[in-house]
């Protein structure tokens, strides 16, 4: 407060920033038909056409794509330097950020078939185009701050808030600079090679009608998930470099762009020796966007037992028995195959139960009909409902900064405080979180280290999520149009606490390992919550 009544803050600026109008066209064309082949068959086939065209800038402020080839204008001594930004409407290139894509054609079929009277067969397919809208942010050269100087000279501040910006304001230089654009600095640019994602949905079920109104469906439900965005470096130091060990890559080194590019990190008259390893040293890392290269497969079971109302009492259950498999990064970015891994939303096993039941007593019920008036209103109207949730945790993301052995990080008698084996080796030969005579499970990860482990722990999950909601209410008819309706609703009803994100999964972390008191409580506490509603 002192320095700013003074007029000599510490720090400021002024940003011009380009104002976005984004644009994205989509057309749908669908045609579909219900065919009853026979009074117990009966078809649905329908063909749908989608265009969802590239996102466009009024003013052009988007880029398009990195060109590797050409060469830059930037020119250093005895170095060949390539590659620049290329920039939406810019040089003959068309405004949008990736190639239109016209042939994303989708069909669809369905059939149900009755077997008996009390049983029917059904199955469908189609192959559904995603609805994606990728927008990248204002593109390089679009965006300038200006920075206030606020060092001191000859013993006074140099710059004071009544002429914070001496020089002037810096005004944003947009595509003028063309392939020297963000030259010295790191930036994403999306992918123009991009397609829209698309999935193949197939199911098959049977459903039978059982005594007693209930309904049992068993159904096998399956997708194949392909072109869905993923990120790439493309200026990382190649795989053979590692090999030099991480003394020699980052040794400093005389620097051919010294001198070249002021104001940045590769200016200086040295330069660590992994930089001038990149495919384009004129720049830092520069990671692509949205390469339509993931696929994801979903195959599931799913079995459902559906009680409809009657005595007052309807519930269902569900059970699903799934599993979900991804190629969606890149563990390395001088990988060229997608690793390939148990998805992070996984769940193995699942079961849902929910239920509304009237109880049996007051005026038209079994119980007490006959009962006095003020008796029948007292005991009448009460229901009772429940939602009980009940699944296995999801995958472990492997842990940061640490190396597998090959022992099995699996506890037997695992717990909140050690939630799995965090047995690690230190740089040094000494040994961190072990308990008795455990052998190490993690070694601390080194710089300048390929990964060559999975990305996610199938063998270690979150924990496992349990849940329970349930209400009471009374009904209060009166006057035939009139009902006064009495909730009392326990959210989390058992008072159970959940830990959805799992352990803290750093091995630099005095936590590692460790969930009670390292990580807070995902879901509330039982919640008590009342209401009173008038209907009529």
């Amino acid at each position: 407060l002192a320095s700013f009544l003074l007029g000599t803050a510490q720090s400021g600026f002024l940003d011009l920033n380009s104002w976005p109008a984004r644009q994205q066209r989509a057309l749908g064309v669908y045609v579909q038909d219900d065919i009853r082949v026979t009074a117990k068959l009966k078809l649905n086939v329908g063909l749908r056409w989608d265009y969802q065209g590239p996102v466009t800038d009024r003013y052009n402020a988007l880029t398009r794509g990195f060109d590797r080839t050409s060469t830059s204008p930037l020119r250093a001594p005895g170095v060949e330097l390539k590659g620049g930004l290329l920039y939406a409407g810019a040089g003959g290139l068309d405004r949008g950020i990736f190639v239109k894509d016209w042939n994303n054609f989708g069909p669809r079929f369905g059939a149900a078939y009755q077997l008996t009277d009390r049983t029917v067969l059904r199955g469908g397919y189609g192959l559904i185009y995603a609805q994606t809208f990728d927008d990248p942010g204002n593109a390089p050269g679009y965006s300038q701050r200006t920075p206030m100087v606020t060092s001191i000279r000859t013993g006074l501040p140099q710059n004071t808030l009544t002429n914070p910006f001496p020089d002037g304001i810096q005004q944003p230089v947009g595509n003028t600079q063309g392939l020297a654009t963000f030259l010295g600095q790191g930036f994403n640019v999306s992918d123009v090679g991009r397609v829209v994602p698309w999935t193949h949905q197939f199911s098959f079920e049977i459903q039978r009608e059982l005594p007693g109104q209930f309904l049992v469906t068993a159904a096998y439900v399956g997708n194949r998930a392909s072109g869905f965005s993923v990120t790439k470096g493309i200026n990382e130091i190649p795989r053979d470099a590692f090999a030099l060990g991480a003394t020699e890559l980052s040794r400093n080194v005389t620097n051919p762009l010294a001198n070249l590019i002021p104001g940045t990190s590769l200016n200086g008259a040295t330069v660590q020796r992994q930089q001038l390893l990149r495919p384009f040293i004129q720049f830092l890392g520069i990671n692509q966007l949205n390469q339509s290269e993931g696929q994801s497969k979903y195959d599931s079971f799913q079995l459902m037992v559906y009680k409809r109302l009657s005595r007052g009492l309807n519930f269902s259950v569900a059970y699903t028995n799934s599993k979900t498999i991804e190629k969606a990064s890149y563990a390395n970015a001088q990988d060229s195959q997608l690793e390939k891994l148990i998805a992070a939303w996984d769940v193995p096993q699942s079961l849902q139960i929910n239920g509304v039941y009237e109880l049996p007593l007051g005026q038209g019920k079994p119980f007490g009909a006959n009962a006095h008036p003020a008796v029948r209103r007292l005991i009448g109207g009460w229901e009772v409902s429940g939602i009980m949730r009940l699944q296995g945790g999801m995958p472990l993301a492997f842990p940061t900064n640490a190396v597998p052995t090959g022992a099995d990080p699996r506890l037997s008698d695992r717990n909140l405080d050690r939630w799995f084996n965090t047995c690690t080796q230190l740089a040094g030969g000494a040994t961190r979180g072990c308990v008795g005579g455990e052998q190490p499970v993690w070694t601390i990860r080194q710089a300048f280290v390929l990964q060559t482990w999975p990305s996610r722990l199938a063998s270690v999950r979150r924990p496992f999520v349990g849940n329970l909601d349930a209400s009471v209410i009374k009904n209060n008819k009166f006057a035939e149009r009139f009902n006064l309706i009495f909730r009392t609703d326990f959210l989390n009803a058992t008072n159970t606490p959940q830990f959805y994100p799992g352990p803290i999964t750093d091995a630099n972390s005095g936590n590692f390992g460790r969930i009670s008191g390292a990580m807070d409580q995902s879901n509330l506490p039982r919640f008590i919550q009342l209401s009173l509603k008038l209907q009529f």
